[in-house]
């Protein structure tokens, strides 16, 4: 289905608002089509007034072309148009300028540079669209292909003509209150490419500076700048609205023309309204110089006219010269009424009178009173607690407080909403949460507040690791003690006071209160490990972390497998292979896979004494294998079983040792297979026989 919105062309007949007779038409222009972000797609279509084939772009993204009849709106601000579209006035402005060097400007005349300045404009509203060499309904994307190169260089083109052209003055649209003999200056950089039309001597535009010297009483006079350049279209820009349907924008003239004005008087007088302490035109909270109001009195008392004050000044109108006197009638919000008489005189020499008045602020009494949390139920003054008051109208500090030995402190404050934040307190305790308290025309006595701090409180996490490689340690059940050396007692959660850990080799404790803690292991054995007799400390304040976390490093027990190698006669052999090999899986700290079973992990040749020594093993089960025996002797081909397990907490390096025989060929054959007995080195020497040692029997065969 062919619905996508494209390259709309319209031209209004007349710029004018509310047209209501206005319908559209369109064709399908050229061979390409799209596809946008949102899965619609289509053909390029042209849209034109049916009436007069005047080009306009759509400017409204996803909406469909409707058959009924548009509102058009034209002769209007960029401003307003913007408003009846819904959509903000620098956004109409750069739409405008692409379809101002779109279709139909100079040279711009084939159908790509409508398809080049709608796709443009279609990004610039949030619809962003693909190339496609032909339509998918069922896969709107599947024939997607990169910008035609076409389209890409006429986009480009748009881009550097928009970026040309003229900027706009921000004075446009404005009106200008004037004395005669005032001079008002208004400079803009963007005045530069604007020419003056209107025709008055108190007017003068030169290079970036737009001068008004108004010579003589005048109720309005309007001022007309015209853009110099730029003014290819013979029309301004008109835009098309309609409820349900796409809205369109026909190409035109944009800011081509600025339009201000200015007023002159003749006797007035300023009145300027001051705080009475700041003495400037602020006030403190929510109390307001606004809205005051002033009569001007003639001497014999008659009201000549009122003044309300905005931004803390009012400007009387023309005036008649001659005395009078200014007096407040209303004291604006959150002031007492202002009971001075002003008087003044307006003459030939003094057109121009200022005066500045004063209003003395209302302000209610505030009362705090601070605590904090000694042990349960008790607490105690808190001394040199610092506390911000903040007006939420200005979210700016209005004074600080601090309180003394009994906690107490107080100020009177003006008519605001309040926050009472605290900055400052007893260390480790934390702060009070923000305290929110308004002061107003109800508020007919002192705000009290009090406040009680309560201390921080953290938790501590203990992880194990293995010092050696920096894992974690899963093991369950590791005992730890921690003392609170502020209350110089131990942390009880249990009636054994110790911390277990769990099956992830850690613990987490409760929360515990500001102290220094040392943090000891119970010893006890600890499987495959070591037992740490090195203390931790740790400090919980409130600059810690909410889980503090404590790695406790435990050194693995590692093992030693010594092979002796030795003939018949005990003399040793040197160069005999093995080969040692994991008897079964072999895990580390973590659980992880160090030694698949049967896994060869080393190889090592017997030394001149007859010795390997396969050492830094981790605990576990292994067997070794002679791999190749000497030149002469016959082979030992069994595999012998050697295990490493943990002895105790303390026993830092577990060793096991064997004497294997090598027999010279011939031997003796059981099954055809060379005997050979094997007998542990050190049980063999009988230099010592201790289990710890894992001492085997000699073991003979007949």
């Amino acid at each position: 289905m062919k619905k996508i919105l494209v390259l709309f062309i319209i031209l209004a007949a007349a710029n004018l608002v509310n047209v209501k007779a206005t319908t559209f038409t369109s064709k399908f222009i050229g061979t390409y089509h799209f596809v946008d972000q949102n899965g619609k797609w289509g053909d390029f279509e042209m849209f034109y007034r049916t009436d007069n084939h005047r080009v306009a772009y759509c400017i409204e993204p996803g909406a469909s072309l409707s058959s009924e009849e548009y509102i058009e709106y034209g002769n209007i601000t960029t401003a307003e148009m913007a408003s009846h579209l819904g959509i903000s006035e620098d956004l109409l402005r750069t739409i405008a300028k692409y379809a101002f060097y779109g279709y139909g400007y100079t040279g711009h005349t084939s159908n790509e540079w409508l398809i080049a300045t709608q796709v443009k404009i279609w990004s610039l509203v949030g619809r962003e669209v693909q190339f496609t060499s032909q339509n998918n309904p069922s896969n709107p994307w599947a024939y997607v292909i990169d910008m035609p190169l076409e389209i890409k260089e006429k986009i480009e083109e748009l881009e550097r003509l928009v970026n040309e052209y003229p900027e706009v003055p921000q004075i446009k649209n404005n009106h200008y209150e004037l004395s005669v003999g005032e001079t008002l200056e208004l400079q803009d950089a963007a005045l530069a490419n604007y020419k003056l039309t209107s025709s008055t001597d108190d007017v003068k535009l030169e290079g970036t500076t737009l001068t008004i010297a108004p010579s003589k009483e005048t109720a309005y006079t309007q001022i007309v700048l015209e853009l110099k350049n730029k003014i290819f279209w013979p029309r301004d820009m008109v835009v098309y609205y309609h409820s349900t349907g796409q809205d369109l924008l026909q190409p035109g003239r944009v800011d081509h023309t600025i339009k201000l004005s200015y007023e002159a008087t003749s006797g007035r007088v300023k009145l300027i309204k001051y705080d009475e302490d700041t003495k400037q035109c602020s006030s403190e909270g929510k109390a307001t110089l606004e809205n005051a109001i002033y009569g001007i009195y003639k001497e014999d008392g008659s009201l000549v006219e009122t003044l309300t004050i905005k931004n803390c000044e009012a400007i009387s109108s023309n005036l008649p010269l001659g005395s009078y006197y200014l007096k407040e009638i209303e004291s604006p919000y959150g002031y007492e009424l202002d009971i001075k008489e002003y008087p003044f005189t307006l003459s030939k020499d003094q057109k121009e009178i200022t005066i500045t008045a004063y209003d003395k602020q209302k302000k209610i009494k505030l009362s705090l009173n601070k605590q904090y949390l000694e042990e349960k139920e008790l607490t105690l003054p808190e001394e040199g607690a610092i506390f911000n008051v903040i007006s939420k109208t200005t979210n700016k500090v209005v004074t600080t407080l601090k309180t003394d030995k009994k906690g107490n402190a107080w100020v009177t404050l003006p008519y605001d909403e309040y926050e009472l934040v605290q900055v400052k307190g007893k260390e480790n305790y934390i702060l009070s949460e923000t305290t929110e308290f308004v002061i107003d025309d109800r508020t007919t006595d002192e705000v009290k507040i009090s406040l009680v701090n309560e201390p921080y409180t953290k938790k501590i996490r203990l992880i194990k690791k293995d010092d050696t490689t920096g894992k974690r340690i899963y093991l369950a059940n590791i005992e730890f003690k921690i003392y609170d050396t502020v209350r110089n007692k131990y942390v009880c959660e249990n009636p054994s006071c110790t911390f277990k850990t769990n099956e992830y080799g850690e613990f987490t404790t409760n929360e515990l209160f500001p102290s220094t803690y040392v943090i000891e292991e119970v010893k006890n054995k600890i499987e495959g490990y070591l037992w740490n007799e090195t203390k931790i400390t740790v400090t919980v304040n409130q600059n810690s972390e909410d889980i503090i976390l404590v790695e406790f490093k435990n050194k693995p027990v590692r093992g030693e497998l010594t092979i002796y190698k030795a003939n018949e006669d005990h003399l040793t052999l040197e160069g005999v292979e093995f080969e040692l090999y994991a008897k079964e899986a072999i895990f580390d700290s973590e659980h992880k896979l160090l030694y698949a079973k049967d896994e060869l992990i080393k190889k090592a040749k017997t030394d001149e004494f007859g010795k390997i020594v396969f050492d830094n093993l981790p605990l576990g089960k292994y067997y070794i294998k002679e791999k190749k025996p000497l030149e002469g002797y016959v082979i030992d081909e069994r595999a012998i079983d050697m295990e490493l397990f943990y002895m105790d907490e303390e026993t830092e390096i577990v060793t096991n040792e064997i004497l294997l025989i090598n027999y010279k060929v011939p031997q003796t054959y059981q099954n055809g297979v060379a005997v050979m007995p094997t007998i542990p080195i050190a049980c063999w020497l009988g230099e010592r026989k201790n289990e710890k040692n894992n001492c085997h029997t000699v073991n003979t065969f007949n």
